[in-house]
């Protein structure tokens, strides 16, 4: 018997693909969801008071809560103790589970997705129970636009361009103000070949932004219907592995030298050679030095890059090649670190662990995860990670990873 539970949207519980009879009031729900995304089991004294304080007999409320979820989850399900433990089936679907540490592909066949953690629930309860439900849906509410901008992004770089237009749609859904996934949109667009609708929205985007900010628009947003804007190929020269790798070196040394714009041609270019000479190591490697451009050089122009790190993905993927596989998922780990996404941030960093065939990248890993975990305040798992990466590092000889891992060690150490 399969249980499916969904939090997003309006809630609901499935049995075998059947919407199970919704239990009475708001606060079963608001129980199922403090049990379900609590980071640890929560004492009954503390859920009583949390979901029942204004009630006769606060913990006699929650024990009729509590058989209240038992009659909807039905039978396989664990729902006793002090504190409360909830167990679920093996194989037991949960909607938010695969928002934060699924694909991207498993996460939008989610009927709720880019809607409320539950929608529609409002329950009077203590204040510190609404503090915690709007900070989780506003967590929700962040995953669900990283997972979408990844959907867009993947398959931008596929050239699937009318489902990235899909994707992209539902994002700036979410927030039509976010600069980077309305470029998204517009790069789409010109990527299905309709441009003139990808000029003409723009212009509405701009004005907007003008009008109701009174900011003026970045360049990455101001340049997106440029047919050059987030292009992955430049004009290729000769098409051989031995130009493509010169062009790769000559772009990369442009990038460390301040000529961005000029590097990021060159490198434009070298992807064109490469995929022209038929080597696909080489042609993802390229893929990958040119979306590391676009993120550490290329001025917010991080979805510009992560289209061709996901499109790096899907060359070494196909000739099972863990090296530019490893390098990408870091880089696109970092890109969701930046953005504060840190449960996705965690799930790239992972993969780029799993997937690293040395110990150089295994380290640069180890960093960029330990960076994550400062940001997150959890000192002392970023101590553990910064230091095996500085220690590898440092035994691999790689100066600039070592010093990487040091800085953030440091500053682990002083928080």
């Amino acid at each position: 018997m399969s249980l499916a539970i969904f939090l997003m949207g309006p809630p609901r519980v499935e049995r075998d693909g059947t919407d199970r009879p919704a239990p009475r009031g708001h606060k079963p729900w608001a129980l199922l969801a403090l049990l379900l995304l609590s980071s640890s089991p929560i004492s009954r004294q503390r859920l009583a008071g949390l979901l029942f304080g204004n009630a006769d007999d606060p913990l006699g409320s929650l024990r009729w809560n509590l058989a209240q979820l038992r009659r909807l989850l039905g039978p396989g399900v664990t729902l006793e103790g002090d504190p409360v433990r909830l167990e679920l089936p093996t194989g037991t679907l949960v909607d938010v589970y695969t928002l934060t540490s699924g694909t991207w592909v498993e996460a939008i066949r989610s009927p709720g997705v880019g809607r409320d953690l539950l929608e529609g629930i409002q329950p009077a309860t203590d204040a510190a129970f609404e503090a915690w439900l709007l900070a989780e849906r506003r967590r929700c509410a962040g995953t669900a636009a990283a997972m979408l901008r990844e959907a867009a992004t993947s398959r931008l770089a596929a050239g699937d361009a009318p489902s990235a237009v899909e994707s992209a749609t539902k994002l700036v859904a979410l927030d039509e103000f976010d600069e980077e996934a309305q470029a998204l949109l517009i790069r789409a667009y010109v990527a299905a070949g309709d441009e003139i609708h990808a000029r003409r929205y723009l212009s509405t985007i701009l004005a907007r932004f003008r009008r109701e900010l009174g900011v003026e628009p970045s360049a990455t947003l101001v340049r997106a219907a440029e047919r050059a804007a987030g292009a992955l190929l430049g004009a290729a020269s000769r098409g051989s592995r031995a130009t493509a790798t010169s062009l790769m070196a000559a772009g990369e040394a442009a990038i460390a030298a301040g000529a961005i714009e000029a590097g990021l041609g060159t490198l434009r270019r070298a992807v064109a050679d490469a995929q022209d000479s038929g080597d696909e190591a080489l042609h993802a490697r390229a893929l990958v030095a040119l979306g590391t451009g676009y993120i550490h050089g290329g001025r917010g122009r991080d979805g510009e890059g992560a289209t061709a790190l996901h499109a790096a993905l899907a060359v070494a993927q196909a000739i099972d090649l863990r090296e530019p596989t490893s390098e990408a998922c870091r880089e696109l780990g970092y890109v969701e670190m930046l953005r504060g996404r840190y449960d996705r941030a965690d799930v790239w960093l992972r993969r780029a662990l799993d997937e690293a065939p040395d110990d150089g990248l295994r380290a640069a890993a180890l960093g960029v995860l330990g960076a994550v975990a400062t940001d997150q305040g959890k000192t002392s798992r970023a101590i553990e990670l910064l230091t095996e990466s500085a220690t590898v590092a440092g035994a691999f000889q790689k100066p600039r990873l070592t010093a990487w891992a040091l800085t953030f060690l440091g500053r682990a150490h002083l928080l």
